[in-house]
């Protein structure tokens, strides 16, 4: 009998050979390293005859690939692919992401000190035909961290979360773009009936992963690659697209829009996405989410909605009080705009100056040269690997 990998990475992937190819490829250099990951990719294309061949021409027999013709929900989808991976530990990327070797010794460490989940410090690699609304970014930027590993409440992290109207992940634990214990990943299935709880998968999952999860760490190491193409959700944030009505975001569940929460704002835009599936995932929770679920900021969700999306702000309207909630409205949008003024000048300095703190590159053409970069990035900065779990 075959000992149980010690890590899953699972690729939901849809129409998107061009990228999916080349993650592929990066990490089967990785499995070359260490055997004991198993690679799952989880396609929805309707002809996937391009991504047999490329299979076949490339001996990838060891790539773990199925694929479902009936047209699925980014949420469906993203379930069987978690479902098929058979892991210790559980990493979900997108199909223009990778991952560096460093992930073998954090998943390790997790896995001697009983670790339930842990993000690492998230890199960014800019696809060439990623297009910009402002500053042009470097092609890959690894972030100055002031820590090596801070551990993290999970509880705590969701109640900051809904306190700010769920608009950004922030540390919460989550699969995508993190690791997580196959164990606790069943925990979340048991009790909602799935591992995505909600119509934005991310958020869905990290929601549910607070209410059953023990230790979540954030350590200063760079284990995944967060790429940002043309026709990645990420890309569009950057050309600034990320918006629409519910009812034409076919990559969303049918019935998103007829189930939606009617004290959130019935318009798709990153903000309003995530806060309906914090809420989502908290109903799926069941009684054991309740107090959370009364803790939700709806005046901060609206200012968050206006502060990015500032154009429509008149969707608001039906949904507060122009007497009762104009102060507590103004003053999130004053927040808001304080912490974007901030990093528009940081960013103005990083692009048009290239003064940081962040590690910085121009010269990064490809995913393949991105992981190459961080994987020695990480040997020369080893000294600082994790010690033993407090």
């Amino acid at each position: 009998m075959l000992d149980k990998p010690l890590l899953s990475i699972v690729i939901p992937t849809k129409d998107r050979y061009v990228y999916i190819k080349v993650c592929v490829l990066t990490l089967l250099e990785l499995k070359k390293k260490y055997a004991n990951i198993e690679i799952v990719v989880q396609d929805n294309t309707k002809d996937n005859t391009e991504f047999l061949m490329f299979l076949e021409q490339e001996k990838l027999d060891q790539i773990m690939y199925y694929h479902t013709r009936e047209v699925l929900s980014v949420v469906d989808n993203c379930n069987l692919g978690i479902s098929h991976a058979t892991g210790e530990y559980v990493c979900m990327i997108g199909d223009d992401d990778s991952v560096t070797d460093a992930i073998v010794d954090v998943v390790n460490w997790m896995k001697i000190n009983s670790i339930d989940s842990c993000l690492g410090n998230l890199v960014r690699y800019n696809w060439p035909d990623l297009q910009y609304k402002h500053h042009r970014f470097p092609d890959l930027t690894i972030p100055h961290k002031k820590y090596s590993m801070l551990t993290i409440d999970p509880k705590k992290e969701l109640q900051s979360c809904l306190q700010e109207g769920a608009f950004q992940i922030r540390r919460l634990p989550r699969v995508y773009h993190g690791v997580v214990a196959r164990t606790i990943l069943e925990k979340v299935r048991s009790q909602t009936g799935c591992y995505f709880p909600g119509p934005s998968p991310d958020m869905a999952n990290a929601v549910a992963l607070c209410m059953n999860l023990g230790k979540h760490v954030v350590v200063n190491i760079p284990i995944i690659i967060d790429g940002f193409c043309y026709k990645s959700t990420g890309g569009m944030g950057t050309r600034g697209a990320h918006i629409g009505q519910i009812e034409n975001m076919t990559h969303l569940p049918k019935k998103t829009a007829v189930l939606w929460e009617s004290k959130i704002v019935k318009y798709w835009t990153a903000e309003t996405i995530y806060a309906e599936s914090t809420l989502k995932a908290l109903r799926a929770c069941g009684i054991k989410a309740e107090k959370y679920f009364l803790m939700f900021n709806y005046i901060a969700s609206y200012a968050a909605f206006v502060s990015y999306n500032r154009h429509f702000w008149k969707l608001i309207l039906p949904y507060i009080s122009l007497k009762k909630d104009m102060i507590s409205l103004l003053y999130y949008c004053l927040r808001i705009l304080k912490k974007r003024g901030r990093n528009y000048i940081l960013n103005f300095f990083k692009t048009r100056m290239r003064i940081t703190k962040d590690t910085i590159r121009y010269d990064i053409k490809s995913l393949s040269d991105a992981v190459d970069f961080v994987n020695q990035f990480y040997i020369a900065n080893k000294s600082k690997a994790l010690g033993k779990y407090e």
